[in-house]
C-alpha cells in the first residue's frame, strides 16, 4: 500500500498542475475561444478532475467533499 500511496502524491501533483494550467488558460483566453475550443478544455478540466478523485479513492485520501465535488461530463451542459 506504501507504494500507492507514493505514486498516488506524484501523480496528484502533476494533475494539479495540469489542473491549474487549464484553468488559466480557461480564464485568460476564455473569451476568445471558439465554443468547440472551450469544449475541449471543459472536458479536459472534467477528465482531470474525474482522475483526481479517482486517485484519491483508490489510495484511501478521499473524503465525502471529494467525491461529491468530482464532476462528471453531465455537469458540463
Amino acid at each position: 500500500m506504501a507504494d500507492i500511496t507514493i505514486n498516488s502524491h506524484d501523480v496528484l501533483g502533476k494533475l494539479s498542475i495540469i489542473k491549474n494550467y487549464l484553468a488559466v488558460v480557461l480564464e485568460i483566453e476564455g473569451a476568445s475561444l471558439s465554443p468547440k475550443q472551450r469544449n475541449y478544455l471543459n472536458s479536459a478540466m472534467v477528465a482531470n478532475e474525474s482522475l483526481i478523485t479517482y486517485i484519491k479513492q483508490q489510495s484511501g485520501n478521499a473524503t465525502s467533499e471529494d467525491v461529491a465535488a468530482a464532476p462528471t461530463p453531465a455537469k458540463l451542459r
